[in-house]
């Protein structure tokens, strides 16, 4: 059954890099995480914002496998090569994260395999890192909650606290969609972290460009961030919403 299951999601994933290819103009939506990989022929892709205020955090992965022919990779703040370039690469072999804060991004691709997640984004720490915690209700659409100033690097010793609640006694979905926290030398979370507390049980969190979404379920949330005095990173994103799932005591 798992066999079967993992084999639905890399299909999923798979018809989701091969819609996003078929864009090279992708209009990226505020908080919503996009993957876009290089089909293996040259190739140029034009990201635009859809919010003023928000910014670009753009991770370029390379592929497991090394790159076999040469090629170019070249990244730039703006439209094409009217713009700044940022990076250029003949293959890509690392892990390479940009914040962009133009209107417009672009990226210029002959042949190296790559994927990159992109994401639209600003901050919504909602002054929960000003001293005191901040209420939030989930509703059906979903809202979200991010480090003070995310995409960019989050201020050092800070102790930031939300509590979320549902105002119709319904559960809540917690997913958190991006998360660059600062690990311990043990991989563990003595350093930076986020600890996410509901119905009894708590999680702590930490970890480097983890894209990978993690949902929590609960009657509702609170979630606290501390950051040490120095290894600050880029931060997360977490989305709440308000399941249709009514609590029943009996």
């Amino acid at each position: 059954m798992e066999n079967l299951i993992s084999s639905f999601q890399r299909l999923f994933i798979l018809l989701h890099i091969l819609k996003e290819t078929c864009a090279n103009n992708v209009n990226l939506q505020l908080f919503e995480p996009t993957i876009i990989a290089n089909p293996f022929h040259e190739v140029s892709y034009v990201l635009q914002k859809t919010d003023d205020d928000a910014v670009f955090l753009i991770e370029t992965i390379p592929a497991k496998q090394p790159c076999k022919t040469s090629g170019n990779f070249r990244f730039y703040e703006g439209n094409g090569k009217t713009g700044i370039l940022r990076f250029e690469h003949g293959c890509m072999a690392e892990v390479k994260t940009w914040v962009a804060d133009s209107n417009t991004v672009s990226m210029d691709v002959n042949k190296p395999a790559f994927s990159v997640w992109t994401l639209l984004a600003k901050d919504q720490s909602q002054g929960a890192c000003l001293g005191d915690p901040v209420h939030l209700f989930a509703e059906r659409r979903e809202k979200f909650i991010t480090t003070a100033t995310f995409p960019r690097q989050y201020p050092a010793q800070v102790n930031c606290t939300w509590n979320i609640t549902s105002p119709n006694n319904r559960n809540i979905a917690l997913t958190v969609y991006y998360l660059d926290v600062e690990v311990g030398p043990e991989r563990n979370c003595v350093f930076d972290y986020i600890k996410i507390q509901s119905d009894g049980k708590e999680e702590y969190l930490c970890g480097e460009n983890i894209w990978d979404k993690e949902t929590f379920h609960g009657s509702h949330f609170l979630v606290d961030f501390i950051s040490d005095k120095s290894g600050v990173r880029n931060g997360f994103l977490i989305g709440f919403h308000e399941l249709q799932i009514i609590h029943d005591d009996l």
